[in-house]
């Protein structure tokens, strides 16, 4: 099997916007064995679409475009994957009918235009859409398929999990299973350099992939039955989990640490510098945070985190607000006020400018305090200003599962 990807856009073509959804396809293509040796992009022209879909169909036997299927007189896939196949282009009454019940439910006048999402070549199969109101489509004709994917990121993920992996499993005879595991606090090289004679294996196989403050390893199995698959994972999940000890989270890190706290009736309140308050966002994204997490200070200026925290002041002259002193001191501080088990603070410099020789842009310090006493990590992050804060976040939360863990 065969596919080619023809992404359909002018606003991608003028670097408007980057095109994530054809690179998210692309791995669902080679997960499942499909080989997938060209994508192209073309602007909003129904003539030159047409022609690039025939040429993709003389190469492929399976053709994925993306985008051009809104209400708007430039959404002309449908029309330029007739012209290619050509077919005529009919109405489907289910999906026109679909389409005025939910702008009815939603309040919002009908407008005639909507009606082209419901336009699909002979004997096409409309796809929901479950997010928005653009059908996808497909077309099967003359030993040739066609999959239309709507080009919004959020329909486009929602389509490619409901009914593209479906299509790809039932195409190659197999059910592809993956599961990601994330380590903190510890840099790419390092992780990878781990699992290094891990990562050349065939069935299952193991990516490290790169997020801001986090390391992934995308372990994935393909097998003929799920259950055979999730057999071939677990053996070595459990050999990378050996490597990693409390580092490695098995699901999204603030909530597995909420829900260790929440099982122990403990709670947590953070002091932070540097990060700005992303250390409580990235805790209070998680439903049902309340029942934990107490609250936080924004302690950005030396007089806050005297007055606030507690802070002394002549620790704060004689150390600097950037040390291991100081966030200790922070840590306890908002503990005390906020009368929580355990404390975070987060203290450095995250650039791009106010570092210096002794202490440089990226220089972290992680307080912690808890029933078994305060201390505090130093840590060095690179990157842009985004990705310091990001990684200062990971490292005070495998701080705290750490201390978790040791109990």
């Amino acid at each position: 099997m065969t596919a080619e990807i023809v992404s359909v856009g002018t606003e991608l073509l003028l670097g408007q916007i980057a095109d994530t959804n054809a690179q998210a396809l692309g791995v669902a293509l080679a997960e499942f064995g499909v080989e997938h040796y060209r994508r192209t992009t073309v602007g909003d022209n129904r003539e030159r679409a047409a022609r690039t879909i025939r040429e993709a169909l003389d190469r492929a036997e399976l053709v994925f475009t993306i985008g051009g299927l809104g209400p708007t007189e430039d959404d002309l896939t449908r029309e330029a994957i007739a012209d290619a196949l050509g077919l005529p282009l009919q109405t489907d009454e289910a999906t026109l009918e679909a389409l005025r019940k939910r702008c009815e439910a939603l309040g919002r006048p009908w407008l005639e235009s909507l009606a082209r999402q419901a336009r699909r070549p002979a004997g096409a199969e409309m796809l929901n859409n479950s997010v928005g109101t653009a059908p996808g489509l497909v077309v099967r004709h003359e030993g040739k398929t066609v999959v239309a994917l709507p080009g919004p990121k959020g329909e486009f993920s929602a389509m490619l999990k409901e009914h593209v992996r479906p299509l790809l499993s039932a195409l190659s005879g197999t059910v592809i299973v993956s599961k990601v595991l994330r380590i903190l606090d510890m840099p790419e090289s390092m992780v990878e350099s781990a699992v290094a004679d891990l990562i050349h294996s065939e069935n299952p196989t193991v990516a490290p992939l790169m997020h801001a403050g986090e390391v992934h390893l995308r372990l994935t199995a393909r097998a003929k039955h799920r259950a055979d698959a999730d057999a071939a994972i677990e053996p070595l999940a459990d050999t990378i989990r050996s490597r990693f000890g409390a580092k490695l989270f098995d699901d999204e890190p603030a909530a597995t640490i909420l829900q260790a706290l929440r099982l122990a009736g403990l709670k947590l309140a953070v002091a932070e510098s540097c990060t700005g308050g992303l250390l409580g966002e990235t805790l209070t994204r998680v439903p049902g945070a309340s029942d934990v997490f107490l609250g936080g200070v924004i302690a950005y200026s030396d007089e806050v985190k005297a007055s606030l925290l507690g802070v002394a002041r002549t620790d704060l002259n004689q150390f600097g607000a950037v040390s291991e002193t100081v966030a200790i001191q922070m840590a306890a501080g908002v503990r005390r006020a906020l009368g929580s088990d355990y404390a975070l603070s987060i203290t450095g410099v995250a650039g791009p400018g106010g570092g210096t020789e002794a202490k440089p842009v990226g220089l972290v310090f992680i307080g912690l305090s808890g029933p078994r006493g305060d201390l505090a990590i130093e840590r060095r992050h690179g990157g842009t200003r985004e990705l310091v804060r990001a990684r200062s976040v990971s490292s005070a939360l495998a701080l705290l599962r750490e201390e978790l863990v040791r109990g």
